[in-house]
């Protein structure tokens, strides 16, 4: 997906992926997408985090940034590059 597509077609297969800030900076992986492709993004995951997001384990846990479907700029493969503030 490239930006100006439907961003928000962000769905559980992307549990475990990275995110980006639009310049390049890794800013955590995705812990879990709710049904509205909310995402739940763990800032500092352990490789016990990446498994479980990757086996779609991941929780909505207090530690997560919360990123809305409408702050996705784009999908690249494995990778989600968010906008900025």
């Amino acid at each position: 997906m490239t930006e100006g597509d439907d961003a928000a077609a962000v769905d559980a297969s992307d549990e475990g992926n990275p995110v980006f800030d639009r310049d390049g900076n890794e800013i955590g992986i995705v812990e879990a997408v709710d049904e509205d492709g909310t995402l739940y993004v763990d800032p500092d995951p352990g490789v016990l985090d990446e498994v479980k997001a990757e086996l779609g384990w991941g929780s909505e846990d207090a530690d997560n940034y919360v990123i809305s479907p409408d702050q996705v700029a784009s999908r690249e493969g494995h990778q989600i590059v968010v906008r900025g503030a």
